[in-house]
């Protein structure tokens, strides 16, 4: 999976076992870049907002 800030170019690919934050307000993208499904959990302890975005 790769999660680019903004208009991030080259983002780092999380691998298995890997970790991810992103901070508050913070435009970015999930995309699964492998041949195999991706599968990722998510944990928030507080509220939060989710907005989609067109590009």
């Amino acid at each position: 999976m790769t999660n680019p800030f903004g208009d991030e170019k080259d983002p780092p690919k999380l691998t298995p076992g890997s970790y991810w934050y992103v901070p508050a307000g913070a435009e970015h993208v999930t995309a699964c870049v492998s041949d195999e499904p991706c599968i990722f959990y998510f944990y928030a302890d507080e509220k939060f907002d989710f907005i989609p975005i067109e590009k």
